[in-house]
């Protein structure tokens, strides 16, 4: 495999994967930061090849209206970005917090669309309620978001979106 020595990054101790690489990533002494948005980029793209088996299977098997499809990820990750390299969770940037929520909802009666409201992703569980049909008695703090998915901001009403950052021992 060829690739660039133009983005070298160091080899550093600390898990955070300030300033450098963690010692612990380190594959076959490769420092080539190329390298290793490469190898991120080959997960993604495994992972979109996984999302759509299972996309023809529901269509093999005439699901495709009774299926509800949630894609989201727990973390974003750094790829250099205020010199944090192929970690997460150790901060609040947007590389760390922002991640996809894509919802496939199992009816016609939407279409697709793209909303740029900040979400939460506690709003998963109050939605899966409101989508299967099942009241949501249990004072969860996440709100459905078909309302929002639906009517535009009709109805949902986050003010702000809460994190937390640090490094568990």
């Amino acid at each position: 495999v060829l690739y660039s020595t133009a983005k070298k990054i160091s080899i550093v101790n600390n898990i955070e994967g300030r300033g450098g690489i963690s010692k612990f990533l380190i594959e076959d002494g490769i420092t080539d930061l190329d390298y290793y948005i490469s190898q991120y980029d080959a997960a993604i793209r495994f992972v979109d090849e996984q999302i759509g088996v299972i996309q023809r299977k529901i269509k093999d098997l005439n699901l495709e209206k009774k299926t509800f499809i949630i894609i989201t990820a727990d973390h974003g990750e750094a790829l250099g970005e205020h010199n944090f390299f192929l970690v997460h969770a150790h901060a609040l940037y947007d590389e760390f917090i922002r991640v996809p929520l894509i919802m496939k909802l199992p009816r016609e009666a939407v279409t697709a669309k793209i909303v740029n409201q900040q979400v939460q992703l506690i709003d998963i569980a109050p939605t899966t309620l409101e989508v299967v049909g099942i009241a949501n008695n249990y004072n969860m703090k996440g709100l459905s978001l078909i309302s929002l998915i639906s009517a535009g901001n009709n109805g949902y009403e986050r003010r702000n979106a809460f994190s937390t950052a640090g490094i568990m021992s």
